[in-house]
This record gives C-alpha cells, structure tokens and sequence, in this order.
C-alpha cells in the first residue's frame, strides 16, 4: 500500500498539487486500499484501526481529520489550517469519538 502511493507521489500527477492536498489524497489512497483488505482480515488491528480509518475517509470529516493529524509536520499549512477551522476541528473530534470504538461487524 505505502509503495502504491509513493507511485503516485512519483508518477508527477502530484507536482502541481499542494502539500496538504498530497497528503490526503495519499492517505485516501492507503485508508481504501486497507478497507479493500480489511474484508477478508481480522484481529484487533482490522477490527478497530482499519475500520475506523475506513469510516474516516467516507465521512465529510476526512478534510479536518487529514489536518489535524498532520498539524505537527513540518508544513505550516497543515497547523493554519487547524487554527482557522476550529468548528470543523471540533466536529471531527465530536464525530471521532463517536466512532472511535466502531467494530466491523462480521
């Protein structure tokens, strides 16, 4: 999954994207891929991780969850953007704890 979309990285469809933008749809990609393996695994990293990052990259709180978990990188963007949306932070942290004990369900 990581060597899929580090392809992407390099294909050069990513050179006039920004980096806030790169590490969405990067990490979209692998959230999916995983969803598409997650059917057919099982165990504590399936069951809870991977069917919450499922949930996360369909939900309208994938933008803020992007954001927020890449604040601390080394791009100011990512912590701007986190300053300036603090009710679209503050509803994903209300829908991520909601969600956070989802299992899949067999």
């Amino acid at each position: 999954v990581i060597s899929m979309s580090q392809a992407l990285n390099a294909s050069g469809d990513m050179d006039e994207v920004s980096p806030s933008e790169k590490m969405r749809k990067m990490t979209k990609t692998i959230f999916n891929s995983l969803a598409e393996k997650n059917k057919d695994n099982s165990g504590f990293w399936w069951d809870f991780y991977v069917d919450f990052f499922q949930k996360a990259a369909e939900s309208d709180h994938f933008d803020a969850f992007c954001y927020y978990i890449f604040q601390k990188s080394t791009d100011g963007e990512f912590r701007k953007w986190v300053k300036d949306n603090p009710k679209k932070v503050q509803d994903f942290k209300v829908w991520r704890n909601e969600n956070k004990n989802a299992v899949k369900e067999d």
